[in-house]
């Protein structure tokens, strides 16, 4: 993570499992709409069919 001129660059961010699916779309929405942060967000879940809805 790089912090200057007040951004946030290059954050890693990990969403393990899907049990709180409603809430990781709120989350990554407001992510998505802050234009002082960049990264990126990897999701897994070890139920494969549960990761792919």
């Amino acid at each position: 993570m790089k912090y200057e001129n007040n951004k946030v660059s290059d954050i890693k961010i990990a969403y393990i499992g899907g049990g709180s699916r409603g809430w990781a779309w709120t989350f990554m929405t407001d992510l998505s709409m802050d234009d002082s942060m960049s990264g990126t967000i990897r999701l897994y879940d070890i139920d494969p069919a549960a990761s792919k809805q």
